[in-house]
């Protein structure tokens, strides 16, 4: 996130718990939390404050985004394997190969039936 980001996210945080959002409060946050997205931040803040009544700070954002992460890398793994099991397998044969495959088994098994 940029400072613009932060400041929207600090917003949002203040809606909830009444904060007094200035310069300062923006440019410590974003350097705690400017690594994340901030569709990813506002998602932690809102589990956040789903989950608890203690006054939010960027290490509650931070440990809620590992948890947003991981549901919606979770969600990706599933969807491409839904994917790849909704994806038909393309069947290919090589007649000749395999007429020619099914008559050397057939000579082989004919010649080497006394071993049996």
């Amino acid at each position: 996130m940029d400072l613009d980001e932060t400041a929207k996210l600090l917003t949002v945080i203040a809606a909830y718990d009444n904060r007094n959002v200035t310069r300062e409060t923006v440019v410590v946050w974003q350097q705690a939390l400017g690594h994340l997205s901030l569709n990813v931040a506002q998602q932690a803040v809102v589990l956040h404050f789903k989950e608890s009544t203690e006054y939010l700070k960027p290490g509650h954002v931070h440990a809620a985004s590992k948890r947003v992460q991981d549901a919606h890398d979770r969600a990706a793994r599933i969807e491409t394997q839904r994917q790849a099991a909704l994806t038909p397998a393309e069947i290919t044969l090589d007649r000749a190969a395999h007429e020619a495959d099914v008559a050397k088994w057939v000579t082989y098994y004919r010649e080497h039936a006394h071993e049996r």
